[in-house]
């Protein structure tokens, strides 16, 4: 064979390598493709198989523990056992919070049960479709709950358990009295008490003398209310916008009477001073009885005890004087009648010995008559 044939067949032989090379390739490249897409497959279809598998798990382990009431009560126990008394304090009578705060039930709660173990356990119950729990804290009840058996499974046929009422059995109020004069406002942490929390009414605030008719003599009354977590604050406020003082024993508010001194004119003051004086200086016999009688209501008690006062009691002297006056204590009973104190220091100066200082203190009791405040009734005290 020539040279050339030769060469024309090495040539033919390297083509149909290189051929049947590419097809080789070709079809290593097309079951690659089919080895990948049908391993891809196989993995998306096992992961799905896996899911449904797990989804059906899950719904089977959350069907089973909705069938052991245990997880139910241990969800209805979680607000006692983790003490947050936010929670529980959504299952109290709401108007408790109308008067009080949740800030302050908190508070109690952490108090009371402070250093006790709270548990719960399953007690007695006459109906197979409920179980009851009790909740303690040591040896102290505070609270229950109940588990109802609602309905089946549909899946699995398992019971299923709910929360049916969950009750706290802590909080007992406690009632507290506030006696204050009548014409006073009472509040009770920033809340003015209505006439609907007095449960007394028309005690008498002073004894005093026999009064014209048409006077009416200041009363004091009785509120009660009632509180869980006790009073922040009570106030008692007059007709004045004055405190009145408050003392307090036990569970029971007293607020004193403030007397009607606004209302102490300085005219009023005047005429007042103007008949103490001649009052004293009659009973030393340094003024005359007609002339003191002007000042007085004709048959009335001051008249009598003026026409039988003794006035030789204070000896001969050189003068007098007055010191310390002080007039307060003004209580109005009508536009027409009023009393008021009168304490002062009435000096003697004697001839031959050392003057004499007597404190003298006087309710007085005026009307008015013709225009002008006349006294009918006085008193030492």
């Amino acid at each position: 064979m020539s040279k050339k044939k030769k060469k024309n067949a090495r040539a033919r032989r390297i083509g149909d390598k290189r051929i049947l090379e590419k097809r080789r390739r070709k079809r290593s490249r097309i079951y690659s493709v089919i080895f990948y897409t049908f391993y891809g497959l196989t993995i998306a279809a096992l992961f799905g198989v896996l899911l449904w598998i797990s989804r059906g798990v899950d719904a089977y382990v959350k069907a089973y523990e909705a069938a052991e009431p245990k997880y139910a009560a241990a969800a209805a126990a979680r607000p006692f056992l983790e003490r947050d008394w936010a929670v529980l304090s959504q299952c109290e009578d709401q108007s408790i919070f109308e008067t009080e705060t949740v800030e302050q039930y908190c508070e109690y709660m952490d108090q009371l049960l402070a250093g006790r173990e709270i548990t719960y356990n399953e007690v007695f119950s006459s109906d197979e479709n409920v179980k009851r729990y009790d909740v303690k804290a040591d040896d102290l009840k505070i609270g229950e709950f109940w588990l109802r058996h609602v309905s089946d499974d549909p899946s699995f046929g398992f019971w299923q358990w709910q929360v049916d009422s969950l009750d706290t059995d802590v909080l007992r109020s406690a009632g507290y009295q506030v006696e204050a004069p009548e014409k006073s406002t009472v509040y009770v942490d920033g809340r003015a008490l209505t006439r609907n929390d007095v449960v007394r009414r028309g005690i008498p605030e002073m004894e005093t003398v026999e009064l014209p008719a048409g006077s009416k003599l200041p009363q004091r009354c009785v509120y009660e209310f009632r509180r869980y977590f006790g009073p922040g604050e009570v106030r008692v406020v007059d007709q004045y916008g004055r405190e009145n003082e408050v003392t307090v024993s036990g569970g029971r508010y007293v607020a004193a009477y403030n007397y009607d001194d606004p209302l102490l004119t300085d005219d009023l003051k005047e005429r007042v001073v103007e008949v103490v004086r001649r009052l004293s200086c009659y009973m030393s016999n340094d003024y005359g009885r007609r002339n003191l009688l002007k000042d007085v209501i004709a048959g009335s008690p001051a008249e009598t005890y003026i026409n039988g006062f003794d006035r030789m009691w204070i000896p001969d002297h050189k003068s007098y004087d007055f010191l310390n006056m002080d007039v307060s204590h003004f209580v109005q009973y009508s536009e027409e009648c009023f009393s008021v104190e009168a304490r002062y220091d009435f000096k003697i100066i004697y001839y031959t010995v050392d003057p004499e200082t007597y404190p003298t203190a006087y309710r007085l009791y005026f009307q008015k008559r013709d225009g002008a405040w006349q006294l009918f009734d006085f008193e030492l005290i």
